[in-house]
């Protein structure tokens, strides 16, 4: 779905200068070690005092991206502190878009909750290095990381990625949702006691999602949609075929890996095949190798 960018400006027209993107780049080549963290620290505190967001900026090998680094801790990172970023989680991914390159099929990335794009632009960049074809679904309903989503998309020339922007729940309507927060990473589903204000946007079965865009496969699926994961998982896995289920899911689990989302993964065949920080990356044990949708 085309999907209106966040500006009218082209990639290119908020970069840093050439001195300041050094810079950034020197303090993105570092560790994630506690000298490194505070160097990324300073590094971007005095960027924002040389300069104004929002940021146009390579990310990882080719990708291109705006950045509001003030706004969106994720985006804060991929700024300034990139190595910091995820490490873990990304190292999981990468290790298995490697392990598929032999495999003729493209490395098939499922991205709920996708934000501005970082994991999918992330996977996308691990395969165009390896030559593996790619393809993405990203998945977000906030209308504003809709439109930064789709700029850095454009800048990127990743049409190997579409987006899908909508709620993922248990059934097609129109759900309550909360955009307006300091955190854009934070925008989620409103339960029944919200008190933020919200808006209304369109809410659909993940299991249709995946329908309607042809996919036959997922190999990895990132879910990441503030507390709303078994809601969206429980009638997947009820919809589709085995089939559909992703080979791997990194999702949030918490620091005592204990959710009803996690549970349900559990239940259903999957199995801890890493614990990372607050995430889990989980494998489906026996993955079946055919699609049948009832």
């Amino acid at each position: 779905m085309n999907i209106p960018t966040d500006s009218e400006d082209v990639y290119g027209s908020h970069a840093l200068p050439a001195s300041l993107a050094h810079l950034r780049a020197i303090a993105n080549a570092r560790g994630a070690g506690l000298f490194d963290r505070r160097l990324a620290s300073i590094t971007r505190k005095l960027l924002y005092l040389l300069t104004s967001s929002p940021y146009d900026v390579p990310v990882f090998r080719s990708q291109k991206l705006r950045l509001y680094p003030k706004s969106n801790r994720c985006e804060k990172r991929a700024f300034v502190g990139l190595s910091s970023w995820d490490q873990g989680e990304r190292a999981a991914i990468a290790a298995d878009i490697a392990a598929s390159v032999a495999r003729e099929a493209p490395f098939v990335f499922l991205d709920c909750g996708a934000n501005i794009g970082l994991y999918s632009l992330f996977a996308r960049d691990e395969a165009l290095a390896l030559g593996k074809p790619f393809v993405g679904l990203a998945i977000e309903p906030d209308p504003v990381n809709q439109k930064r989503l789709a700029f850095n998309l454009d800048a990127s020339d990743a049409r190997d990625v579409t987006i899908a922007p909508f709620a993922i729940g248990r059934e097609e309507g129109i759900v309550r949702f909360v955009s307006s927060v300091s955190n854009r990473g934070e925008a989620h589903v409103a339960c029944d006691a919200e008190t933020n204000p919200c808006i209304e946007l369109p809410m659909r079965p993940l299991s249709d999602l995946v329908k309607a865009h042809g996919i036959d496969h997922i190999d990895v699926m990132k879910i990441d949609i503030e507390g709303h994961e078994f809601e969206a998982l429980e009638p997947f896995f009820d919809a589709a075929p085995k089939s559909l289920w992703p080979k791997k899911i990194l999702i949030e689990v918490g620091r005592d890996q204990k959710t009803d989302a996690l549970s349900l993964c559990l239940d259903r065949g999957y199995r801890v095949e890493k614990a990372i920080n607050i995430n889990a990356y989980l494998a489906l044990e026996t993955p079946d190798q055919t699609v049948d949708w009832p």
